[in-house]
């Protein structure tokens, strides 16, 4: 039996990810094993990082922090000529920003500051000439395109959309809407308000039109009583299923 997993991706625990059933069946394990190449990033990031969280355990002693090397394509850096190191730490002082009543800086204006901070640094790597290897070899100067600005939230990334156009950066947003706006997350919710109420022939109508069943609107006003019993049943075991089990065991 080979065991493939990385504890780090817990963060998918709503996806049925279980870091201590990983870590429990790694400590049983008679081999293990563990990719030292990163492939991604080139060996300067990896040495900063390497600095920054050294010896660092990430919420449990079996989740440690782990040196690796860069593929050898990426032992030179791939971008020549950016201003600063390749991984940099701002801090914003809250004095620059005004205090709350409780002596924290205040929100509003810290993210304000935030925002211009980074579309400036934005705007000094555009303006600094440097050049991005391509994968042919050649190498073109840094554009708009080759950078990226990761965010926890959609409020964030539209702020600093905002910022950048300000600063006469050309920018757009990828994954700003929210997924529980979606046909898909619609069709879920049905589902899973006839699998709290499984005997609901309301609920369970709605839960037949779905994708997860595929019923017709014709079939719904004209199925039989036996058919509408074996639905019943089943939303009934998907149910137990989710229940017991959870969602990925539902969805699979």
């Amino acid at each position: 039996l080979v065991l493939i997993g990385d504890p780090k991706q817990a963060i998918y625990a709503f996806r049925g990810a279980d870091v201590f059933s990983y870590l429990g069946a790694a400590g049983e394990a008679s081999t293990r094993a563990t990719l030292g190449t990163n492939w991604r990033s080139d060996q300067g990031l990896i040495d900063a990082y390497d600095a920054l969280f050294s010896g660092a355990q990430l919420g449990h002693a079996g989740i440690a922090y782990r040196k690796v090397v860069a593929a050898p394509p990426n032992a030179e850096a791939r971008m020549i000529g950016a201003p600063g190191a390749p991984l940099r730490v701002r801090v914003v002082d809250r004095e620059d920003v005004g205090l709350t009543s409780k002596g924290y800086a205040q929100l509003n204006p810290t993210r304000t500051l935030v925002d211009r901070d980074l579309a400036a640094e934005v705007v000094r790597l555009l303006d600094s000439g440097a050049e991005v290897r391509q994968p042919g070899g050649s190498f073109e100067t840094v554009g708009p395109g080759d950078v990226a600005v990761l965010v926890r939230t959609n409020g964030q990334a539209l702020r600093v959309c905002e910022a950048l156009r300000t600063a006469g950066v050309p920018a757009v947003t990828n994954g700003s809407g929210s997924v529980f706006g979606t046909a898909p997350a619609a069709e879920w919710l049905r589902l899973l308000d006839a699998l709290e109420r499984p005997t609901a022939r309301d609920r369970a109508a709605s839960a037949a039109l779905t994708a997860f069943i595929g019923w017709s609107p014709e079939g719904v006003a004209t199925t039989g009583a036996a058919e509408w019993e074996d639905l019943h049943w089943l939303l009934h075991r998907w149910s137990g299923i989710l229940r017991r089990r959870g969602v990925a065991a539902l969805l699979e």
